[in-house]
């Protein structure tokens, strides 16, 4: 669990800055951390709110909506996100390293340079994201994700040689090739 010290430290620079989206996402997830009965993390609503820098490290935000958001180098590790909503957020250099990302939802989303290690994506939506070559996939499981074919090949060029490897013995560059109907790649 994210500590308790570092969430009052992250409201007092909110406060000092007079940021006060960052001010509403620090109290939520202050009260988050104390279990306060009075929010459900569930519910967490943090759609079009800044939370730039912001340390989120740890929480349980099943489907929390972070809709429009400003995510430019959160840290969103060892997160459960299922089902979140990432549509349309800025996620620029955004840590999603070893977070539940199961049917989280990426459409439209800024990915550049954002960072999936070993996160679980399985029917995660990445449609129409931008910069999705530009992020670091090596997923734990990217079971039914669905991209856009462009982004696709974007990435089955960027990762060819990996894939290739196929270390498990399951021909996956010749089973995404046919899945998305692509074409061979040079």
């Amino acid at each position: 669990m994210t500590s308790l010290p570092f969430l009052t430290h992250s409201l007092d620079y909110a406060k000092e800055k007079k940021d006060e989206d960052l001010i509403q996402a620090s109290e939520e997830a202050i009260k988050i951390a104390l279990g306060s009965t009075q929010i459900n993390p569930k519910d967490v609503d943090l759609a079009g709110k800044s939370l730039r820098n912001a340390n989120l490290k740890n929480l349980d935000l099943e489907r929390a909506d972070f809709q429009k958001s400003n995510l430019y180098s959160a840290n969103l590790s060892y997160c459960n996100l299922l089902g979140a909503k990432f549509a349309h957020a800025d996620l620029y250099l955004s840590d999603f390293t070893n977070t539940n990302l199961t049917d989280a939802d990426f459409s439209q989303a800024n990915l550049r340079r954002a960072n999936f290690k070993m996160a679980k994506l399985d029917k995660a939506n990445f449609k129409y994201s931008r910069n999705v070559e530009d992020a670091e996939f090596t997923p734990a499981s990217l079971k039914d994700a669905d991209f856009s074919n462009d982004d696709i090949i974007k990435l089955l060029k960027k990762y060819k040689g990996e894939i290739e490897q196929d270390r498990y013995g399951e021909n996956l560059f010749d089973k995404l090739i046919e899945k998305y109907s692509l074409k061979p790649l040079v």
